[in-house]
């Protein structure tokens, strides 16, 4: 029952972290806000948000309380599942490190499968002539644009091909390794955290 326990919560406690952070990379990346998934994002995450923003001010393209929130849900992840598993409290340095690092992977994570989207999708718009106009195509372009630009200034496209992507696929895999890295440092127990 443990087991199915910690599945449920990781489960459903995950993909609402992801939702969670999905919030505060729309700040950062500016997104279309009237866009119907952004439009979901904030609804599913007002409540608490709002409660927060007044403490939490906006710092610039960071929406710190959205941020905050997002920890927060990690944390209490985190001593949810390790309670169900018999394991009790976690510390509270413990449990801060150990959604930090939870929400960094997710973040690594979602940029990395969302330029394998944007990616495949641009792709089959070439070749195959198809027009994919979904809400979370535009959306994740949107996202995944602030991470690539740094890319495209390095390496620009030559003769219409964007290698850019290879740059960013790479520092992503690298950041992962730091945080696996990091992990194995604060003893941080996979089964226990969103985005593991």
């Amino acid at each position: 029952m443990q087991d199915i326990g910690i599945y449920v919560i990781q489960t459903l406690g995950g993909l609402y972290a992801g939702i969670c952070l999905l919030r505060v990379l729309l700040q950062f990346a500016r997104a279309d806000y009237y866009n119907q998934v952004s439009q979901f994002i904030v609804l599913a995450t007002r409540g608490p948000i709002q409660v927060l923003r007044p403490i939490l001010p906006s710092w610039g393209r960071l929406d710190s309380a959205a941020l905050v929130w997002a920890v927060l849900v990690g944390v209490i992840g985190i001593q949810l599942s390790s309670f169900v598993a018999g394991y009790g409290f976690v510390g509270p340095i413990d449990s801060l490190s150990w959604a930090l690092l939870g929400l960094l992977h997710l973040a690594l994570n979602i940029v990395f499968w969302g330029m394998i989207a944007v990616i495949v999708i641009s792709w089959l718009t070439l070749m195959g002539g198809m027009q994919i106009s979904h809400p979370a195509v535009s959306l994740m372009n949107q996202i995944v644009r602030p991470f690539m630009e740094p890319f495209q200034k390095i390496l620009p496209p030559f003769g219409g091909i964007d290698l850019s992507p290879i740059l960013l696929f790479m520092t992503i895999t690298i950041l992962q390794k730091l945080v696996f890295e990091m992990a194995v440092g604060v003893r941080l127990i996979p089964n226990f955290v969103f985005g593991y």
